[in-house]
C-alpha cells in the first residue's frame, strides 16, 4: 500500500496587512519549515475591513524576494479583474522569479458582491 502523500501546514494572510509585516511572517514562515504561505486577494473583504487594497502577484513578489524555500500561494485571482492572458504571463514570471515556488489560484471568488 502506497503511503499516503502530506503536503504539510501554511499560513494565509489578506493582502490588506503592511507588506513589511507581510514579508517577516513569510520569513518566519520559511525559517520555521511551513510548507506554503498563501496571499488572499479578496477586493469584496476590503469594504468589510477597511484598509489597503493589494494586488496579491505584486505582494508575492514581495514575498518570493524575502524568502528561500516556501512555496507562494496565491488564493485566489479573479478573471473578471484582469485578462487571463495577462494573469498568465504575471503568473509565469512570478513561478519563474520565486524558482518555480508558486501555487496559482484562478477563481471568481465574490467577485462584485
Amino acid at each position: 500500500m502506497a503511503k499516503p502523500h502530506v503536503t504539510g501546514f501554511g499560513l494565509l494572510f489578506l493582502t490588506r496587512e503592511p507588506l513589511a509585516d507581510i514579508a517577516t511572517y513569510a520569513k518566519v514562515a520559511d525559517d520555521e519549515g511551513l510548507h506554503s504561505f498563501w496571499l488572499a486577494e479578496g477586493p469584496h473583504w476590503f469594504r468589510n475591513f477597511g484598509g489597503e487594497i493589494r494586488g496579491a502577484l505584486t505582494t508575492a513578489a514581495h514575498v518570493a524576494a524575502a524568502t528561500k524555500r516556501i512555496r507562494i500561494g496565491i488564493g485566489i485571482v479573479s478573471p473578471y479583474l484582469r485578462h487571463p492572458t495577462v494573469l498568465a504571463m504575471e503568473a509565469g514570471t512570478l513561478d519563474e522569479m520565486s524558482n518555480h515556488r508558486l501555487i496559482f489560484g484562478l477563481g471568481v471568488s465574490k467577485t462584485g458582491v
